[in-house]
């Protein structure tokens, strides 16, 4: 059972970040040639996606982070704090990502919705690490 609850839960992963991933890859490759027109030719609308890149690949790395602690509950990661701005940046760039291409709206949701669904079960499947209960008073 926990292999099928594993398995569902790297398809999902799969699913929802296939197409952001995908444009956040062929992004970090064209990267070289934004800072090259930034600098040379002082393209500063270019700024925007850059941003959109760094603050990506915080959001990819929280994610991976997030999902290890699903599947390993034991795992080491980041501290909830430091996990749930990893997760928060990655939104960020995802929508200012998506101001940048500017595509037309049904394409926008499906561009976005998938991600923070996934997210926000993810956050849901790893409450009780992200926000543990706090002791009771001592009376």
């Amino acid at each position: 059972m926990k292999e099928l609850r594993a398995f569902l839960l790297l398809f999902e992963t799969f699913i929802g970040f296939c197409l952001p991933l995908y444009l956040w890859v062929f992004g970090v490759m064209m990267s070289p040639l934004l800072l090259l027109a930034l600098v040379a030719e002082g393209a500063f609308e270019l700024v925007l996606p850059l941003i959109a890149l760094v603050l990506g690949a915080f959001g990819v790395w929280g994610v991976l982070q997030l999902m290890i602690k699903v599947l390993r509950p034991d795992a080491r990661v980041a501290a909830p704090g430091i996990l749930l701005r990893y997760i928060a940046c990655g939104l960020v760039g995802l929508l200012l990502a998506s101001v940048f291409i500017g595509p037309p709206p049904m394409s926008l949701v499906l561009m976005l919705a998938p991600p923070i669904v996934v997210s926000a079960h993810f956050l849901y499947l790893s409450r009780q690490y992200l926000w543990p209960k706090t002791a009771p008073s001592q009376r």
